[in-house]
């Protein structure tokens, strides 16, 4: 029999209909009126522009929800209403559903760090970091980025670790016996570099083609192992900078050091005949126990000194004597161990 034709004014019919509509669950008012694209049904019918008559609206299955995503393809499923014994054979209704489901269900995108960033795009996949902030650009984001600013030198040991620095040497203390010259006797204890001696002093100097510039920041870290309990006068490690020449008898420069006996910091100036103090802060400003950061500046003829970390005890001073030279690492009467060298251009 034919599907779809316009339904033949039966007034037997218009009940059926009804029922039609009752199964449906929806409020259909009314049912079988005649209508076009000019004239529409009431609430819960549409107008079937082929039989020009209001016919119910469709109440979409109620099914259990789908477990994975996906999007149902578009369906038609056909309501047959027997329209009796017929007068012809077009008194069949064929009543057309042509319901899309178009919300699929979606499970949300992984993202272990709660940041509302799915992890496919995450700069920080593992590290809460909502803005994505990414100072370097180098595709990984500030918050799980060890080297911020994108210098080579580590946040942990970075000066100014949002700031890219230039930087004209940083490697671990043991490159030093390599890249420089020493006196005493130092050893290599894994990456660290250790003095093992209270003997007098000993120090270990960068060559100086390593350092093209007479203005720098120069930084070390390190642990105090021990101090000599014969020592003739405080003893302290450090740090030399502005040395020229090498071994007792041809070297001068500056130094910063930690007086281990009154805890403060001191610039000394040194030659081959003499050492003497330029500056001092007060006692007891600097920690008791390590392990310590230190750090110095040299820029024209301001030289700077100080600790770095919760308490920051400094001294500094004004001189000329000696405008450039390598910088090194040095003990007086301590058993230490430096961690590692680094130096970068003058703030």
């Amino acid at each position: 029999m034919a599907l779809v034709q316009k339904l033949h004014a039966k007034s037997w019919l218009l009940p059926l209909l009804g029922a039609v509509a009752a199964c449906t669950g929806q409020r259909v008012d009314p049912v079988g009126r005649a209508c076009s694209a000019d004239k529409p049904c009431g609430p819960g019918t549409t107008c079937h522009l082929s039989l020009q008559i209001c016919v119910p609206e469709r109440v979409p299955d109620a099914r259990p929800a789908d477990v994975g995503p996906h999007v149902d393809a578009p369906r038609v499923d056909a309501l047959l209403v027997d329209a009796g014994p017929p007068v012809d054979a077009a008194a069949d209704v064929l009543v057309a559903d042509t319901t899309v489901d178009m919300a699929p269900d979606m499970l949300p995108p992984a993202d272990k760090d709660g940041d509302k960033v799915p992890d496919a795009v995450d700069n920080c996949p593992s590290t809460s970091n909502p803005t994505q902030a990414d100072m370097d650009k180098d595709g990984e984001g500030d918050a799980c980025d060890d080297d911020i600013d994108g210098d080579t030198l580590p946040n942990t040991v970075d000066p100014f670790p949002t700031s890219a620095d230039v930087v004209y040497y940083y490697k671990t203390a043991d490159q030093l016996l390599t890249d420089g010259a020493t006196s005493g006797n130092w050893t290599a204890n894994g990456t660290a570099l250790c003095q093992n001696s209270y003997n007098d002093f000993y120090s270990v100097k960068l060559k100086s083609s390593f350092i093209p510039v007479s203005d720098y920041l120069v930084e070390t870290r390190f642990t105090v192992q021990g101090t000599d309990p014969g020592a003739p006068s405080w003893p302290g490690p450090g740090l030399d900078f502005r040395v020229t020449g090498f071994g007792a008898s041809n070297t001068s420069g500056y130094d910063c050091s930690v007086d281990l006996w009154d805890y403060r910091m001191v610039i000394g100036e040194f030659d081959p005949s003499d050492w003497h103090e330029l500056s001092g802060s007060a006692k007891q400003t600097a920690p008791t126990s390590g392990p310590y950061r230190m750090r110095m500046v040299a820029k024209g003829n301001s030289l700077v000194c100080q600790l770095v970390g919760a308490v920051q005890p400094s001294t500094q001073d004004n001189d000329s004597t000696y405008p450039s030279g390598t910088v090194g690492l040095f003990s007086f009467h301590t058993k230490v161990c430096f961690d590692y060298l680094l130096v970068i251009q003058a703030p």
